[in-house]
């Protein structure tokens, strides 16, 4: 989806949103980057997480879709040892990435 351009984005999300409506399916997977695609479904049990999420912030926004109609929900991390390793090098070619080569300061 975040290769649409804006307009074709728009008519393919009311369409998956207009299906969701109709079949109120019991259950929907969806990519971390789809938490920000305008699912609202409020009766939602499980988030599962294969994967470490890039931060606290970020488990702590994908969890929260779970139980917003106040009933009992969980949430389940799947994780190992590998993904901290993996996400420690991410996080380190980002910040070189921000770096002035020059200067050595960080852009903002």
């Amino acid at each position: 989806m975040i290769a649409l351009s804006g307009p074709v984005r728009v008519i393919v999300q009311e369409d998956i949103l207009n299906h969701l409506q109709m079949t109120n399916p019991s259950i929907i997977c969806a990519t971390a980057q789809s938490f920000g695609f305008g699912i609202d479904k409020p009766d939602v049990r499980y988030v599962i997480h294969n994967f470490l999420p890039k931060s606290m912030e970020n488990y702590y926004r994908e969890s929260g879709r779970a139980g917003r109609d106040g009933k009992m929900s969980e949430s389940i991390l799947f994780y190992s040892k590998g993904d901290n390793e993996y996400l420690s090098k991410v996080i380190r070619i980002n910040e070189l990435m921000m770096m002035n080569p020059r200067t050595g300061n960080w852009s903002t």
